[in-house]
């Protein structure tokens, strides 16, 4: 119910719009002038009820009005509370025995609201997650120097070998990238791991410069071809302004060096003469920095990548038929299957070029072929998506699921061969990263490359 009620007091003081319905009613009996004075003496008081759909008058009840600091309530003759929406000033509890009127309004219209918008993407349940930056932020420092070795993969060069050498013992030389067989011998590439909560700064720099100097004086290795920090926090404004002027960080360089305080005072005068000679004929242009959104860039394209932050697996390239020609890489599961064949059709001596005599063998003999193509699709996509070792995995947990299977006894070959491969699509592999892009074939190919191996045979040796 809708009620508004005005008091006419010389001067309209209140004026009340909502009405909180059941609230506890005052006793009749306790809303006296002489417990609750007057607003005002003398003052006439002519409360007017107004309600929505009330044919009757309210009459012979006390009309109490409840006044505070800053605002009022009127306990209304039928038991209502009203919510005051204009200050009244004054204080204190009053009744006002009074006969109120009654005047009509039209019932408020209900009208329909629009509807909320709909999300455009689903809330998530778990919260974003976090960013290959935020958590590179959170790692120790061999965590860096296993992410930067693995970084230096994608970096282009035709590195021989890539060796994580951080510790107290590294030479100045964290990740290093051989591009010969020959090592530190040959040329090879520097990269420097730094994980500090802080950018890194000339002070950074400096001690780490003269180490690569020292050791290639003390003839650890030869001078890299490139010298690169990597940071999290990357370098400070002053250090990535001598990083991209070599001559200017050069002379920098030989300032420190020649400076009676900080680490190169503790150098003998011959090897710092030695390490100023080298540093005065080398072009520091070797020296540089990566970002850390380059680094994560160049790691994508890695094969660690998904391993190491998550995500999905790279987009599977479509599987390409089974060319025309048996491979080399074919040869002895190929064998087996004909061994297969001709026990179950002793009366012709079946090779791949004959098979067409026999329809039915010859199709069962071509599903194999796609089947262990499909596999080897699978095989070459995981070497650049996932880490080395994770299709050999799925091939274990193959073999694991069927050799039983093929162990046992069965009246042909033939039997065995459809078990184990009608066994090898009901295997769970759902611990697999490769299963979310492998097919059914995969697995039935997975069976051949294990027969290519001769760790599932489908002839039982004679006793």
């Amino acid at each position: 119910m809708s009620v508004r009620l005005s008091l006419d007091l010389e001067a309209p003081l209140l004026e009340v719009t909502e009405c909180d319905h059941g609230t506890t009613r005052f006793d009749e009996n306790e809303a006296t002038a002489e417990r609750y004075p007057p607003l005002r003496q003398g003052a006439a008081f002519r409360p007017v009820l107004r309600t929505a759909g009330h044919r009757e008058p309210l009459r012979g009840r006390v009309c109490l009005l409840v006044v505070w600091a800053a605002s009022a309530a009127a306990l209304l003759p039928n038991g209502t509370v009203g919510r005051p929406v204009s200050r009244v000033w004054g204080g204190g509890v009053y009744a006002v025995n009074a006969r109120p009127t009654v005047q009509h309004y039209p019932a408020p219209v209900v009208t329909e609201l629009e509807a909320p918008p709909v999300p455009s993407a689903p809330t998530s349940i778990t919260g974003p997650r976090l960013t290959p930056a935020q958590l590179i932020t959170f790692y120790s420092p061999d965590e860096w120097e296993d992410f930067i070795r693995e970084w230096a993969v994608a970096v282009g060069e035709a590195y021989s070998q890539i060796k994580r050498l951080g510790g107290s013992n590294d030479k100045g030389a964290d990740v290093a990238a051989f591009k010969t067989d020959r090592g530190f011998e040959g040329e090879w590439d520097c990269f420097q791991a730094k994980h500090y909560a802080k950018l890194l700064g000339w002070s950074d720099a400096f001690p780490e410069i003269l180490k690569i100097f020292v050791g290639t004086v003390n003839g650890h290795y030869i001078l890299p071809s490139v010298y690169a920090f990597l940071s999290p926090k990357g370098c400070g404004t002053g250090l990535n302004r001598l990083l991209s002027k070599p001559t200017d960080l050069r002379q920098k360089f030989l300032e420190e060096l020649g400076s009676d305080k900080g680490v190169a005072a503790s150098l003998d005068a011959s090897l710092r003469d030695q390490v100023r000679t080298l540093a005065e004929t080398t072009d520091f242009a070797m020296f540089r920095s990566v970002e850390l959104v380059d680094a994560i860039a160049a790691h994508r394209t890695t094969a660690y990548h998904v391993a190491r932050f998550g995500g999905p697996l790279p987009p599977r390239p479509p599987a390409t038929s089974a060319p025309r020609e048996i491979g080399e890489v074919e040869a002895r599961y190929v064998a087996q299957l004909m061994d297969v064949y001709r026990e179950a059709n002793p009366t012709g001596s079946l090779a791949p070029d004959t098979l067409h005599t026999e329809p039915r063998l010859a199709a069962h003999f071509q599903r194999q072929r796609e089947s262990f193509y499909a596999a080897e699709s699978l095989r070459l996509h995981a070497r650049d998506a996932v880490p080395p070792g994770t299709f050999e995995a799925l091939q274990d947990d193959v073999h694991s699921g069927v050799i039983e299977i093929a162990e046992a006894d069965h009246a042909t070959s033939m039997t065995r061969l459809t078990q184990v491969l009608q066994a090898s699509t009901q295997i769970d592999l759902s611990a697999h990263a490769l299963t979310t892009i492998s097919r059914t074939d995969d697995r039935k190919g997975i069976c051949h490359q294990l027969a290519n191996e001769d760790r599932l045979t489908w002839m039982r040796a004679d006793p």
